[in-house]
């Protein structure tokens, strides 16, 4: 249908106007048809909210849209009538606190939301028998209050119709409701969990036990109930354990990690092993009605134990919010009360200088499990499960973008989402990001670098990459000097791009110190041998502006080199890397059989990279600024010979008062400061431009003088 703004808003409009929620509210009792009132406008007497927003009452206009669009999505596109396409069926709830006339054989009842009465909010409308039949209607008068409690639940819903006095009401349609299932008896822990949500339900589903948790009851009550968690993350996807311990019987329980998961996120894994653990015990609890005592719950993430404090307060900034809301809330609503205990991990993989402690025994087991519950479901399909994005039970508000959910509603988060797509869209649109190359770009590591390096450098590179930086073109473009001359080579054009291709006065020489400190950070982070030789060739060349040569590289190599190449490698100097390097080298951990963090070697990567071109950037400025070259050498030779000059003049125009500049030795006065020479010079011009302007006064003066007596000359003598 692709509606317009401006419909959509008027669509809106009439929506509220008729105090409608849903398709229901507008249809009549029977459920075939779109009601009088709804097409023509008015708000229904049958159904309506008892409280609402004031809203103004749309244009006529807007009513013909709304028509519109009710024919061409619910309606028969070329006919007169209001049925529907398909009709509603019968009516969910046999009562609910909307739909205010309801029948039963011979009496009409008439709910009154803003009755005068609160204690008798229903009016009883009697049968009106009459010697015609019109129209097949029943018919109702007399209305009188009921002061008895509701009516039988076997109420049946009434569409009504008014006369203009309000005094007979016409039923034009009922409804009937689809009865009520009897409620499944929840007597057993598997029945509970079965009745759990979906959005709880998946924490607690997949559990080993040996019996319906009496035996862990009576370790609650005996203050030895234990719960300990542990996780399990590889390649993006991840797997939770949880045990339930201290009685005779134990339950072990795991699930899979729901997404978002970030690369290396085991706190996620342990909220999720957590959040399933509490479910479950609260099921226990309510199934045998355990309203007190105390559990000690366990795991080896400390930000993640934390979380089941009954006073913490979890806040939107905190990373994975959702879980954590969730975990908080199943804590707030557990009759027992929760003794949080860190314990280390990995016990198993160290040397064993002692006996594990129980806790750290059950945390090793979990870890265990954890990882064979992820190589199973692994194995169970040809390709690796993605973590499904849900909801979460007691999270609250939720946020989503599309269908990707985002675990934290922060201030970040949102900006992020809003922002993002309008700023790599300006970066293609100026043409600095081509559009064929933004999907290959890791987004993720540019973020991570310019949370880690100082605001200065974040500021160089936003300047540098938009070529808003202090080069010659822009300099001169600014009018801060009169041409645009590289500083170190001489190049006509110095523009952002070039300060790192610059071979000019040391460059070469910063360069290879630059590139040789890379390959010494990358390969104290284990970096693939054949990553650093790639990218050591690849930055030479393009500084060279010769092809790269790629002979004896691998072809995933070559294939993240394409991929760079695609996106540029002086963006790539400026923090925007392939995703092709994070995956090479991931790969690369998992063949060493190493634990580093395939984040942090992202920002090492940048980081080493981006100072290749800050050395750059600072050799250039001290070439600018502090050290001779040949265009200040000859600005400074003029300064001596302008010297020279003004103080060959001597003492000649110079007023008694400035006469002491020119009393200075000269070859002292050359060998000082440039800044010293240069504020000499401006002195004796100023001083000079004082004496030239007294001695023209002075030549003013003898002019007037002579005027003046030949005037008097003439007067007294008649002589000119």
């Amino acid at each position: 249908m692709n509606p317009t703004q401006a419909q959509l808003q008027s669509l809106q409009d009439c929506r509220l106007y008729l105090r409608a929620y849903s398709l229901a509210d507008i249809t009549s009792a029977c459920g075939h048809r779109i009601t009088k009132q709804a097409w023509n406008g008015t708000p229904s007497i049958n159904c309506q909210p008892a409280r609402w927003i004031n809203v103004h009452k749309p244009k006529q206009n807007d009513w013909v849209i709304w028509r519109d669009f009710l024919r061409r999505a619910f309606l028969y596109p070329h006919a007169d009538h209001r049925r529907l396409r398909q009709s509603l069926g019968n009516w969910l709830l046999p009562l609910d606190q909307t739909w205010n006339w309801w029948v039963q054989d011979d009496l009409l009842y008439e709910r009154r939301p803003n009755a005068r009465v609160p204690e008798s909010p229903w009016r009883a409308w009697s049968r009106r028998y009459t010697h015609t039949n019109q129209g097949n209607r029943r018919r109702f008068h007399n209305p009188t209050a009921c002061l008895q409690p509701l009516p039988s639940p076997t109420l049946t819903r009434a569409e009504i119709e008014l006369n203009h006095a309000a005094t007979i009401a016409s039923i034009l349609s009922t409804g009937d409701h689809t009865p009520a299932t009897p409620a499944p008896l929840l007597n057993t822990l598997e029945a509970r969990l079965k009745a759990l949500p979906p959005e709880a339900a998946w924490a607690a589903s997949s559990l080993n036990r040996s019996d319906d948790g009496e035996s862990f009851c009576e370790a609650i009550a005996n203050g030895t109930a234990a719960v300990v968690s542990d996780g399990s993350l590889k390649l993006g996807f991840g797997t939770a354990a949880f045990i339930l311990a201290g009685g005779t019987h134990e339950i072990t329980g795991v699930n899979q990690v729901p997404g978002p998961i970030a690369e290396g996120d085991s706190h996620r894994c342990e909220l999720s092993g957590l959040y399933g653990a509490v479910v479950l015990v609260n099921e226990i609890c309510s199934l045998f009605n355990i309203t007190s005592g105390s559990i000690t719950i366990a795991c080896d993430n400390k930000s993640a134990i934390k979380c089941c404090h009954r006073h913490f307060v979890p806040k939107p900034k905190f990373h994975n919010y959702d879980l954590i809301q969730a975990l908080h809330q199943a804590i707030i609503n557990s009759p027992v009360t929760w003794l949080p205990e860190h314990v280390k991990g990995h016990q198993d993989s160290a040397p064993l200088l002692r006996s594990l402690t129980y806790l750290e025994g059950l945390n090793v087991r979990m870890d265990w499990l954890a990882k064979a519950y992820w190589r199973a479901l692994a194995r169970s399909s040809p390709t690796l499960p993605t973590p499904l994005h849900q909801s979460l039970s007691g999270e609250g508000w939720q946020l989503w973008e599309g269908q990707h959910k985002i675990s934290g509603p922060s201030t970040d988060n949102l900006y992020s989402i809003i922002q993002t797509p309008l700023t790599q869209m300006w970066w293609i649109r100026n043409k600095f990001i081509r559009e064929a190359a933004a999907p290959l770009i890791d987004y993720d590591a540019t973020e991570a670098l310019f949370h880690k390096i100082p605001f200065n450098r974040r500021r160089w590179i936003v300047k540098h990459s938009s070529s808003n930086c202090g080069v010659g073109t822009t300099l001169k473009a600014w009018n801060f000097q009169q041409d645009s001359i590289c500083p170190r080579c001489g190049h006509e054009k110095e523009t952002a791009g070039h300060v790192i291709r610059c071979h000019g006065h040391g460059a070469d020489e910063v360069f290879a110190a630059s590139l040789s400190t890379f390959s010494k950070v990358m390969e104290e982070e284990d970096t693939d041998p054949h990553i650093v030789d790639a990218i050591s060739r690849s930055l030479t060349a393009f500084r060279s502006q010769t092809p790269i040569q790629m002979r004896g590289l691998p072809r995933n190599i070559r294939q993240a080199i394409k991929d760079q190449n695609k996106i540029g490698w002086r963006q790539f100097a400026e923090g925007l890397a392939a995703k092709q390097w994070r995956l090479l080298q991931r790969r690369s951990y998992r063949r060493q059989g190493s634990k580093k963090s395939i984040n942090k070697w992202c920002v090492k990567l940048l980081q080493a990279v981006s100072n290749i071109g800050w050395k750059q950037w600072e050799h250039r400025n001290h070439i600018k600024h502090r050290v001779l070259r040949p265009r200040h050498k000859q600005a400074i030779e003029m300064l001596d010979q302008e010297i020279t000059d003004r103080f060959i003049e001597g003492h000649t125009q110079l007023l008694e008062g400035d006469r002491y500049h020119a009393s200075q030795n000269l070859f002292r006065l050359l060998q000082k400061p440039v800044h010293y020479k240069q504020a000499w010079l401006m002195n004796v011009m100023a001083a000079q431009k004082r004496y030239m302007e007294l001695q023209a006064e002075a030549n003013e003066q003898i002019k007037l003088s002579r005027n003046s007596s030949l005037l008097v000359r003439w007067i007294e003598t008649n002589q000119v």
